[in-house]
């Protein structure tokens, strides 16, 4: 029996993960047994697997993924209408693979309006699928993919945002809702010493029955999420987990052994990862996709997250899919995905980065440092810049991280930071570059 590589309907997923338990030994066996059933959460609907589909590049026209040009139609042609289309395209195919989860936020553009509308045209009931959106971002773009350097969405974590925000999202997606998060909590952003917001939090899992969670970003995850966990108020966790950034695993695994669940976001560290020599040879040698080896060693992982795929297309969501079998067949070789872990990690200094515009009291001409705009990953400089991936179906965003570093010098409002202030990069080890490099044309 070979083993599966591209799995393209849930009855498959099921009958090849029977399979693939006939074959192992009997404590294998009983490992696939308890990733399967013992771990059920609030996030899994009924034997659905660990993968959701986020909406954060569907529901809006500009987005920093590279090739998103090969991706969907040209920038002018990227209508609301056009948008909400391809997004229930990709929503009913997600749907029909056996996916269950389904992340938004505020800050997505229309993703909680397109989500919605979806929603109510197939008759879906609350407990047929796992609704997540947050708070915390306001989405600035006005449907623009071009904003003049201005940000595309703008951080606020006061309680009068999340007063607002979360009354929105109760018309939009009330019904159906299962979990509200903080969006991008971090330690400067206040929001875990705001006793008036986590109260109100706290209501909203009482009065509406909504999990409460949060997301992570910056470099200070683990820090951040401990603090979380001391506050024993969230059920949650989204955070940047990836092969090549695995630093926050640990505190993941205390979070899943508190009780919280854990859900992934940039498993592919978008895009870079899909060019990375150690990733693309495994996935050779096995005889999957990278991308679905991407994932399924997340999902692999003993903090058993829910991971989100970031697709745009239904080739690309179709290939992401690959990981729930990729998934059953590392839980049984767990040397090959502890070597994996091993050969791509990468140390601190090779992290991503946020772009933030910082305020004129802080030296800078636009937003003050805490509003996060994008993110961002460090890219190679001069003759070792790649070329932008075009394979859709595999891969999307930023590229392989290199040892010799330059920043895009996209607009003249931007300073190039790491995502939590401190610590600070040696000098000299990032610096601006001259004109935008041709390659970094299919951001948007």
């Amino acid at each position: 029996m070979s083993w599966p590589i591209s799995i393209s309907r849930s009855g498959q997923y099921r009958l090849e993960c029977r399979q693939i338990e006939t074959k192992a030994s009997l404590p294998q066996r009983r490992l696939l047994r308890f990733d399967r059933c013992a771990s059920m959460s609030f996030l899994v609907v009924q034997e659905a697997p660990r993968l959701g589909l986020g909406l954060a590049a569907l529901g809006r026209p500009g987005y920093i993924n590279l090739d998103r040009g090969s991706d969907l139609e040209a920038p002018e042609t990227r209508t609301p209408e056009a948008l909400r289309a391809r997004a229930w395209e990709v929503l009913d195919a997600a749907w029909s693979l056996g996916l269950r989860y389904f992340d938004c936020a505020r800050s997505y553009g229309r993703s909680e309006e397109f989500l919605s509308g979806w929603l109510k045209q197939k008759q879906l009931r609350k407990d047929d699928l796992a609704v997540g959106s947050k708070w915390g971002y306001r989405y600035t773009a006005d449907w623009r993919v071009d904003t003049g350097g201005e940000p595309h969405e703008v951080k606020d974590h006061s309680l009068s945002h999340l007063l607002h925000q979360e009354k929105e999202t109760e018309q939009l997606l009330g019904e159906h809702l299962r979990l509200y998060q903080i969006h991008s909590a971090t330690l400067d952003s206040g929001v875990l010493d705001n006793a008036d917001v986590l109260e109100k939090l706290r209501e909203l899992r009482t009065e509406r029955g909504w999990r409460v969670g949060l997301s992570l970003s910056g470099v200070g995850q683990a820090d951040t999420l401990d603090k979380a966990i001391a506050t024993k108020t969230f059920d949650s966790v989204q955070a940047t987990w990836n092969l090549l950034e695995q630093s926050c695993g640990s505190a993941l695994l205390r979070a899943h052994e508190a009780g919280m669940e854990v859900i992934i976001k940039e498993g592919m560290a978008n895009g870079r990862i899909l060019q990375n020599a150690a990733l693309l040879q495994a996935a050779e040698k096995m005889g999957v996709p990278p991308d679905a080896l991407a994932l399924g060693a997340i999902m692999a992982q003993p903090f058993k997250p829910m991971v989100l795929s970031g697709a745009v297309s239904i080739a690309q969501l179709e290939s992401n899919f690959g990981a729930v079998g990729v998934c059953q067949r590392l839980l049984t070789d767990m040397p090959t995905l502890e070597l994996l872990m091993s050969e791509m990690k990468v140390d601190e200094l090779d992290a991503p980065m946020e772009r933030v515009q910082t305020s004129p009291a802080t030296g800078g001409n636009g937003l003050d440092a805490s509003q996060k705009v994008m993110s961002w990953a460090r890219q190679p400089s001069g003759a070792n810049a790649p070329k932008p991936l075009t394979n859709g179906a595999l891969g999307r965003g930023r590229l392989p991280p290199s040892r010799s570093y330059t920043t895009p010098a996209l607009d003249s409002n931007v300073d190039y930071v790491t995502a939590d202030p401190l610590p600070r990069l040696p000098p000299g080890k990032v610096k601006k570059a001259a004109p935008t490099p041709s390659w970094m044309s299919a951001i948007f």
